[in-house]
């Protein structure tokens, strides 16, 4: 009875065992993967199907054999543990990559191996595709940059002679009083602009697909970022018969952020809400909240309907096609400047009505340097130079294979005191610099031969010149690595005048720009002036009467005054009277403004104590020309200190 019982129980487990091998190899044969077994000596213990379709082997042909007819270099003991890439042998003799995993299991003090195995042939062909793929797509990536950095070349060169010339004639039409030239000469200098405008579209959005575009942090007041815009857009805005309106509060401080790309995204915001506008309202309103910065741009313009509102961010789409033929443009406005906004952590929306005007905000954050990885270069980046050889001596270097940017420089540049050299390429604008170390060194990048990086480099590692400020003069977009390499500033070409002046003024004046006192009791001439000297770069101090003017001289001296004679409690006369009584005051340069007649003997009892008398008409009519005689007066005065 017990033998028969001790039978059954053999019996029953027997099929357990069967049924569990029998499941077991179900699922070894239904994985995709190959599974082999193998003993201490590497000889093969099972072999399952997808082995048998991975080796093209039977089992009956390879159990019993060694590991090596499968796998010739296999190492078992390197091979233990997480996958790795070996060679395998067909039975056909082919080989072919494969992923490998070995694990060990000891039963008994038995020592055996289990082998998981996959191809990878296919595997390796997809990877090898996509690694030529992207190999490919680097390569035409680089010649699509080449080919945007010589088209960008080759098509704004004419432009920077249309737009410059064009300027230039008109300052000289103007002298002369031919107005109607006048009026045609600023048609073609709009052109030009819009011309480049599109152009710059075009070229932004392809380094934005491309992912070039960097960030340039610099420290700015927000008051002084919101004139900036104010200048530019002003003019564009009243041609349209409309009232501009800036809200901007003067308690906001500062901000850090790329002082350019908010402004590229304001003038086109600017821009779109003038040209779709005529008689009304175009506001612009920056507040602080927190940490961000809120920028509003609202017009009383059409507006949009809800279907136009969708397609505002897209690339090359308009509202609609009438609004091409009759307000011109890309459509790529906006969607550059929701880029750049996303690029510096924030965000740009949009309300709109049809007939009732649209609202453009946007968010960005009042300090963006953390978003940048490489170094922040603030606009105190470039150290002040005290080394004396760095002093004003009264010349400035262009170095530009382009004759015409030769031309153009040096006639924005004659006003200035200093005397003008040029050189065609690199070689010679080395060896210029170091035969008249100039004060300052005007520097294109794109020439033949030696371009404007190898020359910066040499300049900077020589001791003869590397005391000399360079400003990089461009049409390439390389801010970061002209700082990198040692430049103290960057122009965009085509070159604005007044952006010319304002960088070659801060460059010969070691980085501190003039600081100039304004004595005047009407607000809006101070306004003005204000506005006009900060896009120079000058800092400003106010005085609304000549008692206050007194007060703040004796506690600080500035680097030139700005008078106004008629002024209540104490006129300009008494005014020069008082401050020659303080010490050395006599070598600080006045100008005087006046909106009154001068008699002979007023005239000459000025011209002792004074530098230059302007009337306030042409103040207020030639603004900007009258600033650049003011930013002369005072390079002037640096310059007969050091010849002394």
């Amino acid at each position: 009875m017990q033998d028969e019982l001790a039978h059954n129980e053999a019996m029953a487990a027997s099929t357990i065992i069967r049924e569990s091998e029998a499941r077991l190899n179900a699922i070894l044969n239904t994985v995709v993967d190959g599974i082999i077994t193998l003993d201490s000596k590497g000889t093969l213990e099972s072999f399952n199907a997808a082995a048998t379709r991975i080796f093209q082997y039977q089992p009956e042909e390879v159990i019993g054999k060694n590991i090596t007819i499968l796998i010739p270099e296999l190492y078992h003991n390197e091979h233990i543990g997480t996958g790795r890439e070996v060679t395998g042998l067909r039975k056909d003799g082919s080989t072919f990559p494969m992923d490998l995993s070995v694990s060990e299991t000891v039963v008994a003090d038995r020592h055996f191996y289990t082998g998981i195995m996959r191809d990878i042939t296919e595997r390796q062909a997809i990877e090898k595709e996509l690694l030529l793929a992207k190999q490919s797509a680097e390569v035409a990536n680089q010649m699509k940059s080449e080919f945007l950095a010589n088209m960008s070349h080759e098509l704004r060169t004419p432009l920077n002679a249309i737009i410059g010339y064009s300027e230039l004639l008109t300052e000289d039409a103007q002298d002369v009083g031919l107005t109607q030239q006048v009026a045609d000469l600023e048609k073609i200098h709009t052109a030009g602009n819009h011309l480049l405008s599109l152009i710059n579209d075009v070229l932004d959005l392809a380094k934005i697909e491309a992912g070039r575009v960097e960030l340039m942090p610099e420290k700015i007041a927000i008051s002084r970022l919101i004139n900036q815009v104010v200048t530019v857009a002003q003019k564009q805005i009243e041609e349209n018969g409309n009232t501009f309106n800036v809200i901007c509060p003067d308690d906001l401080g500062d901000c850090i952020t790329d002082t350019v790309k908010v402004c590229q995204v304001l003038l086109n915001l600017l821009s779109n809400a003038s040209k779709f506008t005529e008689q009304g309202q175009v506001t612009l309103s920056v507040q602080k909240e927190n940490s961000q910065l809120i920028f509003s741009v609202e017009d009383t313009g059409i507006g949009m309907t809800p279907g136009q509102l969708d397609k505002v961010f897209i690339p090359f789409v308009q509202a609609d096609s009438g609004t091409t033929r009759q307000y011109g443009g890309t459509g790529l406005g906006l969607p550059i400047s929701e880029e750049i906004c996303q690029l510096m952590g924030g965000e740009i929306k949009v309300n709109s009505a049809k007939g009732s005007g649209s609202t453009f905000t946007v968010t960005l954050p009042i300090d963006i340097s953390t978003l940048v990885k490489i170094k922040t270069y603030l606009a105190e980046q470039p150290k002040e130079n005290t080394s004396p050889e760095s002093s004003p001596k009264g010349s400035i270097l262009i170095i530009d294979d382009d004759p015409q940017v030769h031309t153009l420089l040096s006639r924005h540049l004659n006003k200035m005191p200093f005397k003008i050299i040029t050189a065609q390429d690199g070689k010679a604008g080395v060896k210029k610099a170091r035969e008249h170390a100039p004060s300052v060194i005007i520097l294109d990048i794109m020439m033949p031969e030696m371009n404007g990086w190898t020359v910066l480099q040499i300049l900077k590692s020589d001791q003869r010149t590397a005391h000399i400020p360079v400003v990089m003069s461009t049409f390439l977009d390389e801010k970061k690595k002209a700082f990198e390499l040692g430049a103290i500033d960057y122009l965009n070409k085509p070159v604005n005048k007044n952006n010319l002046l304002r960088v070659v003024s801060k460059a010969i004046s070691n980085n501190k720009m003039p600081e100039i006192l304004i004595i005047e009791d009407e607000v809006s001439t101070i306004a003005k002036l204000e506005q006009a000297l900060e896009n120079f770069g000058c800092t400003i101090t106010k005085a609304l009467n000549s008692k206050e003017g007194v007060n703040k001289i004796r506690n600080h001296f500035p680097d030139l005054i700005l008078l106004d004679l008629m002024m209540p409690e104490m006129d300009g006369f008494t005014f020069l009277e008082k401050l020659h009584q303080l010490p050395n005051t006599k070598e600080i340069p006045i100008i005087v403004m006046t909106a009154k007649d001068l008699s002979p003997v007023e005239k000459d009892l000025l011209k002792t104590s004074t530098q230059q008398i302007i009337t306030k008409t042409s103040l207020l009519m030639n603004t900007d020309d009258v600033i650049l005689q003011i930013i002369n007066r005072i390079q002037t005065s640096a310059l007969k200190a050091y010849d002394t």
